[in-house]
């Protein structure tokens, strides 16, 4: 159901993603590759690390691949698909660090 909804909404998120100019973008319900794939194709600066994933703009930055990863928003947030708070679904959060293309220091998102 969420995934159908993010479909439904992904038009407008592209839109906004071309028209901002951020760095990164991040977004909670796009869980499936096709989800982040067409924001992408929309988007051919943009490239996304994990799941959730966080969008950057690919001309600016490039990935720490050492350093990124997910975790669930629960009380054993190693365990994949855990959810000990009432929450409907699952839910997870994304994390990495960016290095800027144009020098070597990073920041997190």
């Amino acid at each position: 159901q969420d995934h159908n909804m993010f479909m439904a909404r992904s038009g407008n998120i592209a839109k906004l993603m071309q028209f901002s100019g951020a760095d990164f973008v991040g977004s909670q319900e796009c869980e499936h590759q096709r989800c982040a794939d067409r924001l992408v194709q929309a988007n051919p600066r943009y490239k996304y690390v994990r799941y959730p994933p966080i969008f950057y703009d690919s001309e600016k930055w490039t990935v720490d691949e050492t350093e990124n990863g997910a975790f669930m928003l629960s009380d054993t947030p190693n365990v994949q698909g855990s959810n000990t708070w009432g929450f409907r679904w699952p839910r997870a959060a994304g994390w990495a660090r960016f290095v800027p293309k144009n020098n070597a220091s990073g920041t997190g998102v």
